[in-house]
């Protein structure tokens, strides 16, 4: 007999088709920094991705008015609706992206916007509090596929090959976006934070970029032309 599923399960087999790894989380959340216009976005993860992972970057910050359509599903202010899809130019603009992250993990917002005197932290689903700190964002996701039990065992069971998935994306960001200054770390243990990628500061050349995210050995870098 086919039955209706309750919207609770729908949402959440939807968000696991968005969201199928640490690469996709990660993914979403650099796009959303550097859409913010930030010119340096540091990624930590805990435990090569296990315990989960954190970004921060300096980009304009998410301000008061939209935090509560923060996390909502179809919440986005890249577009309003379907025909402005011809003219997206950011990278994310589904307004699906902490909705889903939110339904599947543990996730701490904490922004400031540029033009506020106070930034504010959300812990999803609790209510926001009012703090200080510098202009930006920083987003912090706990307990990856917590609601989905065996996708999350399947997770810790293979996190090493998903946190290196999400090491190989992230260098492909750095590379390309040459006016953004990339740092990414991994906290093997607590408290002892490992520099895995240092893109150097932002505005340099391709050539320097590649250099310093890849190596000065590196074959790709010798076989090209600038």
């Amino acid at each position: 007999m086919i039955k209706q599923l309750n919207q609770e399960s729908i949402l959440h087999i939807s968000t696991s088709s968005t969201l199928q790894s640490l690469a996709s989380f990660v993914k979403e959340l650099i796009e959303n920094s550097i859409d913010a216009q930030s010119t340096q976005i540091i990624v930590n993860f805990f435990n090569n991705g296990k315990e989960g992972f954190e970004v921060i970057d300096n980009g304009i910050g998410i301000s008061t008015i939209n935090q509560k359509q923060l996390a909502t599903r179809g919440g986005t202010s890249k577009i309003q609706n379907f025909e402005d899809l011809e003219f997206v130019l950011t990278h994310g603009f589904r307004g699906e992206a902490l909705n889903s992250i939110a339904t599947l993990s543990n996730v701490t917002i904490i922004s400031k916007h540029k033009d506020e005197e106070l930034g504010w932290k959300w812990e999803i689903p609790q209510e926001p509090t009012k703090i200080a700190r510098q202009t930006g964002t920083s987003i912090k996701v706990e307990n990856i596929f917590y609601t989905l039990p065996v996708r999350a065992q399947e997770f810790k069971k293979n996190y090493k090959i998903e946190y290196n998935k999400a090491i190989n994306i992230l260098t492909e960001y750095a590379i390309i976006n040459t006016n953004i200054e990339f740092k990414i770390y991994n906290e093997e243990e607590k408290n002892k934070k490992k520099l895995v990628l240092d893109s150097g500061l932002e505005n340099q050349n391709m050539k320097q970029r590649i250099t310093n995210v890849l190596g000065e050995s590196n074959k790709i870098l010798h076989q090209m032309a600038f």
